[in-house]
């Protein structure tokens, strides 16, 4: 009987996460080796520079806000948390408005989205603890702050839901890969400013 099991056991289909990470895994570890976000491991960063990259998440996050809300997705799944985060890590700098270069048309593309910037939310982890030795004296509420377990329990939920579909599992591809791709040229056009 335990055999049986097993045998089951190894022959259930991947969750829509573990898919969805493993066709987006080239865009994702991009990402990693990314000449601009790259600088935010580099114990040399600079205030400015920290300043100019944090400004361009805050531009993403917000085009990201207007597509969730223009697409009605849940609530839940709201990036107000991370908008205060940054705003606040940003008070003493300006900041642009809205990145124009991420377009969603639909909730399972946005899903896609979702997904990708809450997940993002556990790298973040890696990069506030250099952030605490590079910038001591800086604000980076930002990346210090962890995405909440329920929170992306029911963003995993909702996944698996609605990429139980084919059709709806292509959008929600579709909308990772575009939010990965979109994130970084968003990034590139933070050029990095001179250390101070």
């Amino acid at each position: 009987m335990k055999l049986l099991e097993q045998t089951r056991q190894r022959a259930a289909p991947p969750s829509v996460r573990a898919r969805i990470a493993d066709e987006t895994r080239m865009s994702h570890e991009a990402l990693h080796t990314h000449p601009v976000l790259s600088r935010l491991m580099a114990a040399d960063l600079g205030r400015k520079e920290y300043a100019t990259i944090l400004s361009r998440h805050l531009a993403f996050f917000e085009a990201a806000e207007q597509i969730s809300i223009r697409l009605n997705m849940p609530h839940a799944f709201s990036f107000q948390p991370e908008l205060r985060l940054l705003r606040d890590d940003l008070r003493d700098h300006g900041w642009p408005g809205p990145y124009a270069g991420l377009t969603l048309q639909t909730p399972c593309q946005a899903l896609g989205m979702l997904y990708v910037l809450h997940g993002s939310r556990f790298g973040a982890q890696v990069i506030h603890r250099n952030l605490r030795k590079a910038l001591p004296m800086h604000r980076h509420n930002f990346f210090g702050d962890v995405i909440a377990s329920d929170r992306w329990r029911l963003l995993l939920s909702e996944l698996e839901t609605k990429g139980a579909q084919s059709r709806r599992y292509s959008e929600i591809l579709h909308g990772a890969e575009t939010t990965f791709s979109a994130f970084g040229t968003a990034m590139q056009t933070a050029e990095a400013r001179p250390r101070q």
